[in-house]
C-alpha cells in the first residue's frame, strides 16, 4: 500500500506538500487527495520535491492538471527544491513549461 505524500501547514491558507521519494501510480490516488485538500482550502501551495528519485507519467499528469486548476482558482503554487529526477522526467516528457519547473 502507497504512503501518502505528507502534508503540512505553515501559516493560514499556505499549505507544504512533500512529494515522496517514488511517486508512481501506485501512489496517484493518495497524491490526488492531498491535492484537492489544498485546493478547497489553501491560497498558496508549495511542493516540496527535493526528495524524488523516481517520477512517473501519471505522477506529472496528475501535477499538471493541479498545477492548471491551480491557475484558474488564484492559487498560487511555488516549488521547493525541485530534485533533478522530476525536473528531467519533466523535460523529458515535455511539460516542464506547465509546471513551470524553468
Amino acid at each position: 500500500m502507497p504512503i501518502p505524500a505528507k502534508t503540512g501547514s505553515q501559516d493560514k491558507g499556505s499549505v507544504v506538500i512533500t512529494l515522496l521519494p517514488e511517486q508512481t501510480i501506485r501512489g496517484v490516488k493518495l497524491l490526488h487527495a492531498e491535492l484537492c485538500v489544498a485546493l478547497k482550502g489553501a491560497t498558496r501551495v508549495r511542493l516540496a520535491a527535493a526528495e524524488v528519485t523516481h517520477v512517473d507519467t501519471a505522477t506529472l499528469q496528475l501535477l499538471c492538471a493541479f498545477i492548471l486548476e491551480s491557475r484558474q482558482r488564484g492559487v498560487e503554487v511555488e516549488w521547493d527544491t525541485p530534485s533533478e529526477a522530476l525536473s528531467s522526467a519533466a523535460r523529458l516528457l515535455g511539460v516542464s513549461e506547465v509546471l513551470v519547473l524553468e
